[in-house]
């Protein structure tokens, strides 16, 4: 009977792992999304400034931008790397059980609901 709960206690462990190492995976899949959709956000703020011809402070906005997303995806990688997420959790949500997998999903849902409305501003301001 010990040998047997043992084992199992065993199973559960290797199975915590694999799906540890998974997430993990999905974790790193989902902060390459972030990247591209990061992009593609500062791709449309120039399309944006380009057809309004708004230059100056437009200008200012995509380099501020394109800062702190750049800072934003490095904590998110080296919170990965370290497996530190405490820190985003609590910043991003106030609450510091927050797992880095969903810290990375919510971010991106937040940058693919900022990439539409950058979508459907460009499509206004083209004649």
């Amino acid at each position: 009977m010990k040998r047997s709960v043992s084992r199992f206690a065993l199973v559960l462990a290797l199975c915590a792992i694999v799906n540890a190492l998974g997430c993990s995976d999905e974790v790193a899949v989902t902060l390459d999304e972030v990247e591209a959709a990061q992009q593609e956000i500062l791709d449309l703020f120039e399309q944006h400034q380009q057809a309004t011809q708004e230059h100056g402070w437009a200008e200012l906005i995509v380099m501020e931008r394109a800062q702190r997303y750049s800072r934003e995806l490095q904590a998110l990688r080296s919170a990965h790397a370290t497996d530190t997420w405490i820190d985003i959790a609590l910043a991003r949500t106030g609450n510091t059980g927050a797992s880095g997998r969903s810290i990375v999903i919510t971010y991106l849902r937040e940058l693919e609901d900022e990439r539409t409305r950058l979508e459907n501003l460009v499509a206004e301001s083209q004649p």
